[in-house]
């Protein structure tokens, strides 16, 4: 009693082939190089501004 319904798979087949899979950024090189530019960056520019502070503090 149940009704089939005729599909056509190499159409489908081929739209998912076409589409590229999504990536996250932190998964590839040019990501994971952004990320860790950007964390020592921070954690520099804390260090730096620390080390500022203490001299103009000691004036």
């Amino acid at each position: 009693m149940s009704k089939s319904k005729k599909t056509k798979p190499s159409s489908k087949k081929v739209q998912q082939e076409d589409i590229k899979e999504f990536k996250s950024p932190s998964e590839t090189w040019w990501g994971k190089t952004i990320i860790w530019v950007l964390l020592i960056g921070f954690v520099g520019l804390i260090f730096v501004g620390a080390f500022w502070g203490l001299i103009d503090a000691f004036k």
